[in-house]
C-alpha cells in the first residue's frame, strides 16, 4: 500500500470522480467510431459497389449481433484481467478496427471492421460499470453510472454531427482514419495513470479511501497485473439479467432499423449540400407521406 501518513484526517480526493471522467471518455469515443459509419453509409457504399442490403446487414445485424453476443465473454474477461488491462486493449481495438475502414476495398473488409467494433465495444459496458462499483461508495454509483449512460449518448450525438459536418470537406474514409486516434490515445494514457484498485493509486488519500470503503477498495478488486482465479462472477444472476437486457436490446435494434431508414441516410453520394444527415423521417417527409413506415 503507498504511505499515506498524515492524510487521514484531510479531506477526501476526487480522485474516484476523475475515473469516471476517463470512462465516459472512452464512451464518447467509442459512440463517435459506432455511428459514423451509419452517417457516412451512403457516400462509402458508392465508393466500394455495396448494394443497400450489403450495406444494411454491416450497419443492422453485423454490427449489433456481434456486440450483443460479445457482451458476457468480455464482461468475463474483465473479471478475470480487471478493467486496468481490458478497457485499454477493447479502446486500442475499436480504434483500429475503425481505421480499417479506410483501407476497406469492399463487402468483405468492411463487413470484418465492423464485426470487430462489435466484439470490441460489447466489453466496455461491463467493464466500466465494474470500475464504478470498485471506486464509488454504494451512495455515488447511481450517478456515475448516469455520467456513463449520458457520455455514451453525448458520443453518439457528436459522431454523427461532426461525420456529416466532414462530410463536406474530407472523404469518408479520411473521416474513419480521424476518429479512430483519440481512442488509442486514450488506451496508452488511460493504462499510465489508472490503478486496479483505489488502494493502489498514489493520488488517493486515506479520507478517499475511508469514503469509498477501505474493505471493499482492498480486496474485491485484482491488484494490478495479476490474474485472478474465478470468483464465480460468470454465473452471477444480477450480471446474466444486467447483459442479457443489453443483448435483447441490441439484437432487436436490426430488425427496428430497415423499417424506419431503409436507404439509412437522407444524403446522395457526392450531395455536399445536406451534410446533417437524419437517420428517421423528417417532419415535411411524414407530412407529405414519403416519410411513412407501411405496416407489415
Amino acid at each position: 500500500m503507498n504511505s499515506r501518513s498524515g492524510e487521514s484526517a484531510s479531506r477526501p480526493t476526487r480522485v474516484r470522480h476523475t475515473v469516471t471522467w476517463w470512462l465516459a471518455a472512452a464512451a464518447v469515443f467509442a459512440y463517435l467510431c459506432r455511428n459514423s459509419l451509419v452517417v457516412a453509409e451512403s457516400e462509402l457504399r458508392a465508393d466500394l459497389g455495396l448494394s443497400e442490403s450489403q450495406m444494411g446487414f454491416i450497419l443492422g445485424p453485423a454490427f449489433f449481433w456481434s456486440y450483443a453476443l460479445a457482451q458476457i465473454p468480455t464482461a468475463w474477461l474483465g473479471e478475470r484481467y480487471g478493467s486496468r488491462r481490458c478497457l485499454p486493449a477493447l479502446s486500442a481495438a475499436w480504434s483500429v478496427a475503425t481505421a480499417l475502414i479506410a483501407l476497406a476495398t469492399g463487402f468483405g473488409w468492411l463487413l470484418i471492421s465492423r464485426l470487430a467494433n462489435g466484439v470490441a465495444q460489447a466489453g466496455l459496458f461491463p467493464c466500466s460499470v465494474r470500475t464504478l462499483s470498485l471506486w464509488h461508495p454504494q451512495q455515488s454509483r447511481a450517478m456515475a453510472s448516469g455520467i456513463l449512460g449520458a457520455a455514451m449518448s453525448v458520443g453518439g450525438a457528436i459522431g454523427a454531427s461532426l461525420t456529416g459536418l466532414l462530410l463536406g470537406y474530407l472523404p469518408a474514409t479520411t473521416i474513419f482514419a480521424l476518429f479512430a486516434i483519440p481512442g488509442l490515445f486514450w488506451a496508452v494514457a488511460f493504462w499510465f495513470w489508472f490503478r486496479e484498485r483505489p488502494v493502489d493509486h498514489a493520488s488517493v488519500n486515506h479520507a478517499e479511501l475511508a469514503l469509498i470503503g477501505g474493505v471493499t477498495a482492498d480486496v474485491d478488486a485484482p491488484a494490478d497485473g495479476v490474474d485472478t482465479e474465478d470468483t464465480g462472477s460468470a454465473a452471477s444472476p444480477p450480471l446474466h439479467g444486467n447483459l442479457e437486457a443489453r443483448f435483447y436490446r441490441f439484437s432487436r435494434f436490426h430488425s427496428f432499423r430497415p423499417q424506419c431508414c431503409p436507404s439509412g441516410i437522407n444524403r446522395q453520394p457526392g450531395d455536399r449540400s445536406r451534410m446533417h444527415g437524419s437517420f428517421l423521417p423528417t417532419f415535411s417527409d411524414t407530412r407529405s407521406g414519403r416519410g411513412r413506415v407501411k405496416a407489415s
